[in-house]
């Protein structure tokens, strides 16, 4: 089976590999970047500064890219963030002291990021068809996730032989490497112009397509609240660890490894969602996740959090292969994927904005037990808001989904 695939789809797996190699050059250098810039004599108010331009950023561009990668070509989006990645992180090596010239750089940083990760996601899905959608992105995000678990293993190999900061002319020289890899795959061209306007410049005017369509104004709200989450996770989840279940530090590597574990199998996530409904997967996912995140509080031992672990690692990955299916679905009829993907990561992003401004007035208030809960809680209201969203939830296309067929079986 696995050669048939191959042979079916040697471009996919070919750009497949392109992604493990640039997740791979962001994995070597991102693990690292507050020590990188605490070496550089930073304070710890600047540093979150830098981490903030981010989400700020991909709100305002997120759309605005995607729309400019299906006006004039993916492939030359791509290559151009790889170039402006590759220069600026061999720049960041040099000027690295310069506290402000480091958050000017930052500012266009993101947005290579955004040319890359965004638009590779968006040309994927010109490639796959609906009833293996799911099984091919789970493939792509999945094979990255080996490049995003790896790279941090070699980066910590390399960094015990010299200062941090020598890890960005690696990642340099792996960018340099992901576009001659790039060069080398056939990327499609839309049939449909797209034509950019000054209108398309304002982030806005995505946004509202955007949420024009039913089951993507559920995306919107579901992106939204489960990034959120995930910002509300990586801040607090660690000193939860330490302060109230008592693990030593060195816990934590191995604990944030779990649930990037399951994200390696989001192809075979993909692949069983294609037969019954990527709708179905996507509120599956966020509902195993949440309930996860909404049991960490009661846990007493190592052993329960590692299980809550898997369960959240797999909700997790089963509702990211299918969120990126739904919208892909939608995207190619349209012909529309990066603005429809980069749209979404501004919606997003935005959530990430607002939960970062908030969160630690709330954590204040609730405590971060209590905060973790009442966002799961939230999450959940949101799953059944987005079932009606989704409707049909399960619709067989050409063939009876699996979901149909069981409601068939007379007991």
């Amino acid at each position: 089976m696995i050669k048939r695939f191959v042979k079916e789809n040697p471009i996919i797996l070919f750009f497949s590999s392109f992604q493990l190699m640039h997740q791979l050059s962001i994995g070597v250098v991102i693990p690292f970047w507050s020590l990188m810039l605490l070496e550089a004599g930073w304070s710890t108010e600047q540093i979150t500064y830098f981490f903030a331009i981010s989400a700020f950023v991909v709100f305002l561009f997120g759309g605005v890219i995607g729309k400019l990668a299906d006006s004039f070509g993916k492939k030359k989006v791509i290559l151009f963030g790889l170039i402006i990645q590759a220069s600026f992180f061999a720049l960041y090596y040099f000027i690295i002291e310069n506290i402000w010239l480091m958050l000017v750089f930052r500012f266009f940083e993101i947005i290579s990021f955004l040319c890359i990760s965004m638009v590779s996601l968006g040309a994927l899905e010109d490639f796959v068809e609906n009833d293996n959608r799911g099984f091919w992105t789970g493939i792509f995000l999945g094979i990255g996730t080996i490049g995003a678990m790896v790279g941090p293993i070699i980066a910590g190999y390399l960094a015990q032989f010299g200062v941090y900061k020598i890890l960005l002319l690696w990642s340099c020289i792996i960018t340099i490497f992901c576009a001659i890899l790039l060069k080398k795959v056939p990327l499609k061209k839309n049939k449909f112009k797209h034509k950019f306007s000054v209108s398309d410049v304002n982030p806005f005017t995505q946004i509202f397509h955007f949420l024009r369509n039913k089951k993507l104004k559920g995306m919107a709200l579901l992106g939204v609240l489960m990034n959120s989450k995930a910002q509300i996770y990586a801040i607090f989840f660690p000193i939860f660890v330490v302060q109230h279940i008592g693990l030593p530090v060195y816990y934590l590597g191995y604990l944030y490894a779990i649930p990037s574990f399951f994200h390696i199998f989001q192809a075979a996530f993909g692949k069983f969602f294609d037969k019954t409904s990527s709708e179905f997967g996507v509120l599956f996912g966020v509902f195993l996740s949440s309930v996860a995140i909404f049991m960490f509080p009661y846990v007493t031992s190592v052993y329960w959090l590692c299980l809550m672990l898997v369960f959240y690692g797999i909700g997790s990955a089963i509702w990211n292969v299918n969120a990126w299916a739904v919208m892909g679905n939608i995207a190619k009829k349209k012909e529309m994927e990066a603005e429809i993907t980069g749209t979404y990561m501004s919606i997003a992003k935005l959530g990430v904005f607002i939960t970062t401004l908030f969160s630690a007035m709330i954590v204040s208030k609730l405590g971060i037990a209590e905060t973790m809960q009442w966002m799961a809680i939230v999450i959940l209201i949101g799953v059944a808001i987005c079932y009606f969203f989704f409707q049909p939830v399960f619709h067989p296309s050409g063939r009876m989904s699996s979901f149909d067929r069981f409601f068939k079986i007379k007991f």
